[in-house]
């Protein structure tokens, strides 16, 4: 038999250090980061999420939209207008009616994303507008056009 005593291990307090020596590695992917300057978000391209949306329908939109404000900055004065005609552009496309919905919106979103002039305050605004009012207003022109709203009654009928 051994008689060997094993002699207890001297603790401090000092940091272990662990790191193997590797080359500090950069991936062409990653973008670098400067300290001094904020953050830049960059918005990714929208693509329709839709399954049923197709990037030529939305696409057909986006030059529908090109053609009817003519080189014209669209506002929020012109989108119920511009949305019209993108409805009557889309009554002509062989899918649900909620589908055509979405190929409006959406081509409307990618021109003022895309297309459009504007700095990114008009957008934000631009899609502010559009979040709260372009499926109502969809929903009204539809329900004129179907005869379930009366306009020759007077201009209080739609509320």
């Amino acid at each position: 038999m051994s008689s060997e005593v094993e002699q207890p291990v001297e603790q401090t307090d000092a940091p272990v250090n662990t790191a193997v020596d590797t080359p500090e590695v950069k991936s062409a992917d990653m973008p670098e980061v400067k300290v001094d300057e904020p953050p830049k978000l960059v918005r990714a391209p929208r693509h329709p999420k839709d399954l049923d949306v197709t990037e030529d329908q939305v696409n057909v939109m986006v030059d529908t939209i090109k053609n009817i404000l003519q080189g014209r900055k669209v506002t929020q004065g012109t989108i119920i207008r511009v949305v019209a005609n993108c409805m009557s552009m889309a009554s002509g496309m062989r899918v649900s009616n909620g589908t055509k919905k979405k190929i409006v919106i959406n081509g409307i979103e990618r021109y003022i994303r895309e297309q459009s002039d504007l700095n990114q305050d008009e957008i934000d605004t631009l899609m502010a507008f559009i979040d709260v009012s372009v499926s109502e207003s969809i929903d009204t022109i539809s329900a004129v056009a179907k005869g379930e709203i009366d306009l020759a009654k007077g201009c209080c009928v739609i509320i």
